[in-house]
């Protein structure tokens, strides 16, 4: 089983007030209850480091109608303790 996220936004007034990081890190929590795999896109080069900072590797980049496009996924929590 894997996990695919998006299209997800915080509105710009209610941005660097901690609601990404509430969203994203209960999305990770759930995602690592079942250890699944999860992938996610974004054409954002600032959003790159958030969501490196949840755990997320770059995977891929390239061009989606003109437009760079990073494709990263995250390890389930239980798939990393197996792994170790």
């Amino acid at each position: 089983m894997h996990w695919h996220i998006g299209p997800v936004a915080v509105e710009p007034v209610a941005q660097r007030q901690g609601v990404g990081i509430a969203m994203l890190g209960a999305v990770c929590l759930h995602m690592d209850a079942y250890g699944s795999v999860s992938y996610l896109e974004t054409d954002r080069t600032e959003n790159i480091h958030f969501y490196q900072s949840f755990g997320f590797v770059v995977l891929d980049l390239s061009k989606v109608l003109g437009v760079s496009t990073w494709y990263m996924s995250r390890p389930g929590e239980q798939s990393r303790h197996r792994s170790a």
